[in-house]
């Protein structure tokens, strides 16, 4: 505690030596004002950040909602295949279209649905 009353923080070590046949201590004391205030900063960056991260995740999952919605309402069929030909997801129009159920034609090859 400084002499006006106000406290800050410390950082302090306390080592013993041996002086003949007395034992003294010594302390070594730093003022961690600066470290502490770069922490707190660093705390509230972070902090910011987040809320950041959970507003841009909110509106992705929304847009994407969005997206999802059109692509599986929409009259056109629309196939997502990887590369392998395999399909990974299909609209509602795909199995209407093709007279299949759509778990069916998940996981299938692409070529089922065209002929050769």
């Amino acid at each position: 505690m400084r002499q006006d009353g106000s406290t800050f923080p410390i950082e302090m070590s306390i080592k013993t030596i041996q002086l003949g046949d007395k034992r003294k201590f010594v302390a070594i004391v730093h003022d961690i004002t600066e470290r502490k205030e770069a922490e707190q900063a660093l705390l509230s960056h972070q902090q910011n950040l987040e809320a950041i991260v959970d507003s841009r995740t909110t509106l992705l999952r929304e847009s994407e909602a969005r997206t999802r919605t059109v692509l599986t309402t929409m009259l056109d069929g629309v196939v997502h295949i990887d590369d392998n030909g395999i399909m990974l997801s299909v609209n509602n129009s795909i199995p209407k279209m093709f007279g299949y159920e759509k778990e069916e034609l998940v996981g299938s090859k692409i070529n089922m649905l065209m002929p050769e």
